[in-house]
């Protein structure tokens, strides 16, 4: 969320940036693989069908629920937590 917080940490421009390449980098072969298994697994469903047909039923369950209760949630609260940060800004919002 806030690029200058990780540049004072880490101490370095260079590390700044070598930090967002290889998070890219990560980022896009995620993404190719899932690409990838999606094209070999042409079923609806995604991560959940994947699953199913890589690792069986119950890991499929497992993975099911835990993006139900936690994942999916985690990623909602973050990226309402940033929009709302940013709401602020430019919208008078009421302090609690």
């Amino acid at each position: 969320m806030k690029p200058a917080t990780m540049a004072a940490q880490l101490g370095s421009p260079i590390l700044l940036l070598v930090v967002w390449v290889v998070a890219g980098v990560v980022s896009m072969f995620g993404g190719m693989i899932n690409a990838e298994v999606g094209s070999a697994i042409p079923e609806t469903g995604g991560q959940y069908t994947y699953f199913r047909k890589m690792y069986g039923e119950f890991f499929a369950f497992m993975y099911g629920w835990s993006g139900f209760v936690v994942i999916n949630t985690a990623a909602i609260a973050g990226i309402a937590f940033v929009f709302a940060e940013y709401t602020g800004f430019l919208v008078s919002i009421p302090r609690f």
